[in-house]
């Protein structure tokens, strides 16, 4: 059975009129289960040459008080699992991508693992071999924890349905 993990975050809009959003965004702290930011959002906006501490702020913590949110909704960010208390890993299988030669080695997945404690490994069957080695994948049954591109299954969507291949998460969100 092939195991894909969907995670769908849930955004609400807070429904408020506009003068308690404008009291909300000059909200200089905000407490995040037991954590408390900083609003750093005027200074990091648009600055094209932010500090060093600034760029820290940015790059080495949880705080995204500085994005921007374009759709005026309050999306769900509880921290207060991370960093994880032990050793987890997610096995990720997708194709490979020639503007990207080693998702494994991307700086990005560096800083999610040193955030979380969750170490992605993305597994990237050589290019041109993507789909001999899904088939290998499926057949063998040694399944990863997510599955990207998922339309490589042989009959596509409708197969994967009939043979069972998604898991239903809601009872895990």
């Amino acid at each position: 059975m092939v195991s894909v993990l969907m995670v769908s975050t849930a955004a609400c809009s807070s429904g408020n009129d506009s003068g308690e959003a404008v009291s909300q965004e000059k909200e200089v702290a905000k407490e995040r289960n037991n954590v408390t930011f900083t609003d750093i959002s005027k200074d990091i906006r648009g600055n094209k040459a932010p500090k060093p501490e600034q760029a820290d702020e940015v790059n080495q913590t949880l705080n995204d008080t500085y994005l921007e949110d374009m759709f005026e909704e309050t999306i769900p960010n509880d921290y207060s699992a991370y960093p994880y208390k032990t050793d987890a890993t997610l096995n990720v299988w997708m194709p490979a991508n020639l503007s990207i030669p080693d998702m494994n080695n991307q700086a990005v997945q560096k800083q999610v693992e040193q955030l979380t404690s969750i170490k992605v490994n993305f597994i990237t069957p050589p290019v041109g071999q993507e789909a001999d080695a899904f088939t290998l994948m499926i057949s063998s049954g040694e399944l990863p924890d997510i599955i990207i591109n998922p339309e490589r299954y042989p009959g596509e969507l409708e197969a994967e349905l009939n043979d069972g291949a998604y898991m239903d998460l809601t009872d895990f969100l």
